[in-house]
């Protein structure tokens, strides 16, 4: 009878530790399957309102393009819902604060700035360039060496303009200005006058200052715009052969304060909501023809020949987000 009854209880007790076992293990399957639950939904409500806010982004294009856009303020798009659990771009913001030209400029290269759509009160440009550190001996006479690798880079900056009534090749200005880093204090040069390829060399200010308060070593200032009565295009290109160097272009007014050179570029900030997911999404859209800034790549060059020239060509470009190449060679090469 006792050895049933101890049979009984160890049964009962296997019975206990099974069940319990099964229902941790149950547990443990739920809980996994509820967290990738949780996780597929919360993927999903990111990703539609990741999609929202594109949609406000493209119903911002469409207001700026109709002019009805709203500047500068949380503006209600039109493709919001009322409905609390309905997907919504909860703030559509358009502004056009201070558009500057930003790029990179590598031997070869050059850089087209149009301000045919500057801000009407542009009075004056301020180049800045060149991020990475150097010492002050650096700074010294370039001599007949226009690319020491120690120094900031030199710019050619060619200002062309006409009237914005008529374009010919009698009312065509163009000043160059030959920008050479120097520690000497911070000038101005003036792109107005009436003569044509006028030749300008100049130097620039380069300090450690400039680096802390800017984020460039290097400051140059073009003045004498007049924007109303005549367009201008910015050309730049480096005298250094074996040195690449960032740059920044930003305008201002007569009383100094900063003006967008290009009104045509927009900034769009906009942000949708899927259940008690956000995403946001900021853009850069221009409405005009002419971008911000415009590369041409390669050297300036053209070889003469009296006899055949072999040629091995290859062309690259940027499409649609990735560089594409193609070569094409000559067979008798």
């Amino acid at each position: 009878m006792k050895s049933n009854n101890q049979r009984g209880i160890i049964s009962f007790l296997a019975v206990i530790f099974i069940s319990m076992l099964l229902i941790v293990i149950t547990t443990g399957f739920v809980r996994i399957m509820l967290n990738d639950e949780r996780q597929s939904s919360d993927y999903d409500l990111s990703a539609r309102a990741f999609y929202i806010a594109e949609q406000g982004v493209e119903d911002a294009v469409t207001k700026i393009d109709s002019g009805t856009v709203v500047l500068d303020s949380c503006e209600d798009a039109s493709i919001l819902s009322t409905e609390p659990e309905t997907p919504e771009v909860t703030c559509q913001y358009v502004s056009q604060d201070n558009i500057t030209a930003q790029d990179s400029l590598a031997p070869g290269e050059s850089a087209v700035i149009s301000l045919k759509d500057a801000d009407p009160s542009l009075s004056y440009i301020e180049i800045r360039w060149h991020t990475e550190p150097f010492s002050s001996g650096a700074l010294t006479a370039y001599g007949t060496n226009p690319s020491p690798s120690n120094r900031p880079a030199a710019i050619k900056a060619s200002a062309v303009s006409y009237p914005t009534t008529s374009f010919g090749s009698s009312n065509i200005v163009r000043r160059t200005f030959s920008l050479w880093p120097s520690s000497s204090s911070f000038s101005s040069n003036s792109v107005s006058g009436s003569s044509n390829d006028q030749a300008l060399e100049t130097t620039s200010n380069c300090s450690g200052t400039n680096f802390s308060n800017y984020g460039f070593y290097c400051r140059a200032r073009l003045t004498g715009f007049n924007v109303s009565a005549r367009d201008y295009v910015l050309n730049m290109k480096l005298f250094n052969t074996n040195v690449s160097t960032h740059f920044e272009v930003l305008g201002y007014d007569a009383s100094g304060d900063q003006v967008s050179i290009n009104t045509n570029v927009y900034q769009i900030d906009a942000t949708g909501r899927a259940g008690d997911v956000f995403r946001r999404v900021l853009a850069t859209y221009n409405s005009g023809d002419e971008p911000v800034v415009a590369k041409n790549f390669g050297y300036d060059y053209v070889i003469y020949s009296d006899t055949d020239v072999c040629k091995d060509l290859r062309i690259e470009r940027y499409y649609t987000g990735e560089l594409r190449e193609a070569s094409v060679e000559d067979p008798g090469c």
